[in-house]
């Protein structure tokens, strides 16, 4: 099993900039800091791969992906919402 890193997310695409993400392979924007830390942010580019809504709300989603990193690409998995920008992903180290 791979091992994984948590992430909030502090900020990431609009609701139309998610959906364009998942129908035209557009990358999208997330703000993270890592779950332990206080202050330390970064932006990282996300290829969105699968988004399932999360409940009736349709703002909540589970998303996976990729993070185009500079030395390689890193899959992810987790929880967004649209509305507030906000949500938790778990990235394979």
């Amino acid at each position: 099993m791979a091992q994984t890193q948590n992430y909030n997310i502090v900020e990431g695409p609009s609701k139309f900039e998610l959906m364009a993400a998942l129908f035209d392979g557009k990358g999208v924007d997330f703000t993270l800091r890592p779950h332990d830390a206080k202050e330390e942010k970064k932006i990282s580019r996300a290829i969105i791969s699968s988004c399932t809504i999360e409940n009736d709300s349709r703002e909540n989603w589970l998303i996976k992906g990729n993070f185009l990193d500079t030395s390689n690409v890193r899959k992810f998995s987790g929880t967004f919402n649209t509305k507030q920008g906000s949500g938790r992903l778990q990235i394979e180290l």
